[in-house]
This record gives C-alpha cells, structure tokens and sequence, in this order.
C-alpha cells in the first residue's frame, strides 16, 4: 500500500482511502451508486441501478441493462443501452447543459440510443 503525504497539512492518506472520497461504485442487482464530493465519480453496473452525482463537476456512470444515471451542474453523464439478453448496444455520454441533459434530472438510452428522461 503506498501512501501519499500532502506537505501542505503534513497528512498521510492511503492511495485507497483517496479513492473512496471521491469515488462510489455498485456492482448489484438494483443498486445505487452515489458521489456527492466535488470531481468524483459514481458507477454502476448492476441491472436495474441508477448511477448519481451532486457534487461539482462530477461523472454518474452507469453501464447496467435498464440503467440510469444524473448528474449536477457542470458534470456529466454516461449510459448504456442493453437488449433483453444484456448485450451492450448503444453507449452516450454529454456533459450536463449538452444535448437537452438538464442538471439533476434522471436519464436512460432508448432502443435508438438517444437520451430519454427516466423516473
């Protein structure tokens, strides 16, 4: 384990414990992934999931069949579309304010691969 020292404060954190702060991810079945810290990332990539990120500039990834994902201002999204045997067929990404992605707002691909609001 290799530890990084920030010579500002004189702490020590792990490179682990610095990716837990800013990242969050789920692997389950109709799991939630969530990132409320600033330049994070929240990813999921179980069925049925959702993907979401608060914090500034922040990516919600989500990459499970019927999947979803937000984000806040000045983040991002990522999604993917998955046919009934869970085979990858469309993937998109836009930065929130891009291609009508609205800040805080739950969004899903549709069969054509284009961005369709999600409740």
């Amino acid at each position: 384990m290799t530890n990084k020292t920030n010579d500002d404060d004189n702490s020590t954190q792990t490179n682990k414990e610095l990716q837990e702060l800013k990242h969050s991810h789920n692997e389950s079945e109709h799991g939630t992934a969530s990132n409320s810290g600033d330049y994070g990332a929240a990813f999921n990539a179980g069925s049925a999931g959702t993907a979401s990120n608060s914090g500034i500039s922040g990516i919600a990834f989500n990459s499970g069949y019927e999947g979803r994902a937000k984000s806040g201002e000045n983040g991002a999204i990522v999604v993917c579309y998955r046919d009934n045997d869970y085979q990858l067929i469309h993937i998109r990404a836009s930065k929130v304010g891009d291609n009508g992605i609205e800040p805080d707002t739950w969004y899903s691909l549709d069969k054509d691969g284009e961005f369709i609001q999600a409740d």
